[in-house]
């Protein structure tokens, strides 16, 4: 679909879905971040729509390609006394 579409964002957010449930991270955020900057504005509602991203997939994505902080998990914050 994106071969055919290449500004078909909800293959593009479907693809990094699918990438990140099987643990391809980086992979995942790559086809994200991969979507080409559209040259003209959308003309009709067919290309309106495959502009359209949903903010709920776009939350997870982000969710998923946010850096994480190392040790946060793992060590316990200072305590003082």
């Amino acid at each position: 679909a994106l071969e055919l579409e290449p500004f078909y964002a909800g293959a593009r957010e479907g693809l990094s879905l699918a990438l990140a449930a099987g643990g391809l991270r980086a992979e995942a955020c790559a086809a994200a971040s991969a979507a080409p900057a559209p040259v003209v504005e959308p003309e009709n509602a067919y290309q309106r729509e495959l502009q359209r991203r949903d903010p709920a997939a776009e939350a997870a994505i982000k969710d998923i390609c946010r850096k994480k902080k190392a040790g946060g998990a793992t060590a316990p914050g200072r305590r003082t006394r």
